[in-house]
């Protein structure tokens, strides 16, 4: 071989060593930036698994237990305004809930004297005058007697049965009754505030519409202001008939269901009562019953 041969040899196999090199180290580099990008995923994963478990989790957790108490807390605040009307009995306080109780453990002692003899009822009302008398006053709810008797009797009314099929029409036999409905609560209501306070003007009422469907209940007006008493379900209402039938509000004062109801069913009616008066969703329409008592049709 001769020596132009041997170095054109020689710088051919430089450039393919040299090429084989580049070439490796091409490779080299590839493998380095793959690892890299590997550890760089691997980290990058494992800091957000460290993150989702130490800090989103218990934030997102956090933000759902917020969400879920804010949704109730609207829910319960909607429901309050939309069922029983802007007052200052709709966020009672301790005492408000103490005194709430010592009148409903009152009128539930009077129940069985009443039934016994209904005579005796005023002096019932005269046992559980102080609770009364206690609430409203600290609530600045100036009820006259007549009234502050009339909201007792709608209270007795709702504990003296069950709810069910009934056929009575004299308020003694009501009294000893244990299954009422919501004709013997309002005839109940209505003729015993009108037998002890004759002055008062008393009115039966039965309704009837799509939201409510057939249901009894009372008017009492007594010194200029009127009261809707629902003695099936122990609900006084600051609000007369007609205001109620003309699309207004109870006045912001008093629409309070006083005792908790057990029964599923007339839990959920009261509430829609207190809903549908506090909506303006009453028509004179939907009146099918408006009897004014009168003292002659009271017995002796």
């Amino acid at each position: 071989m001769g020596l132009g041969a041997f170095l054109t040899r020689m710088r051919r196999t430089e450039t393919s060593g040299g090429a084989q090199a580049a070439t490796r180290g091409s490779i080299q580099s590839r493998h380095v930036a793959i690892g890299l990008i590997c550890w760089t995923i691997l980290l990058v994963a494992g800091g957000a698994a460290i993150l989702e478990r130490y800090w989103i989790h218990p934030l997102r957790a956090q933000l759902k237990g917020i969400q879920i108490a804010a949704y109730g807390n609207a829910q319960r605040i909607n429901g309050l305004e939309n069922v029983q009307a802007t007052s200052p009995l709709l966020f009672r306080s301790g005492r408000d809930a103490i005194a709430l109780t010592q009148i409903e453990q009152c009128v539930a002692k009077q129940v069985a004297g009443v039934k016994v003899r209904y005579g005796s009822i005023h002096d019932a009302y005269l046992a559980c005058s102080a609770p009364l008398a206690s609430f409203f006053d600290r609530n600045r709810l100036s009820f006259s007697d007549a009234e502050r008797f009339a909201v007792f009797v709608t209270l007795l009314s709702s504990r003296l049965g069950t709810y069910g099929p009934s056929f009575s029409s004299d308020p003694e036999q009501i009294a000893k009754d244990d299954v009422l409905n919501c004709t013997q609560t309002m005839i109940f209501v209505a003729r015993t505030i009108k037998r002890f306070y004759p002055e008062a003007a008393v009115r039966e009422i039965g309704i009837s519409n799509q939201a409510m469907g057939e249901h009894g209940f009372v008017e009492m007006s007594s010194g200029g202001r009127a009261m809707l008493l629902d003695g099936l379900v122990g609900l006084v209402a600051d609000i007369s008939l007609d205001e109620a039938t003309a699309g207004k509000r109870p006045r912001p004062f008093l629409m309070l269901e006083f005792f908790p109801e057990t029964n599923a069913n007339l839990r959920a009616f009261s509430e829609n009562f207190m809903r549908t008066l506090r909506l303006g969703g009453l028509s004179r329409a939907d009146i099918n019953y408006d009897q004014q008592v009168a003292e002659a049709s009271l017995r002796g």
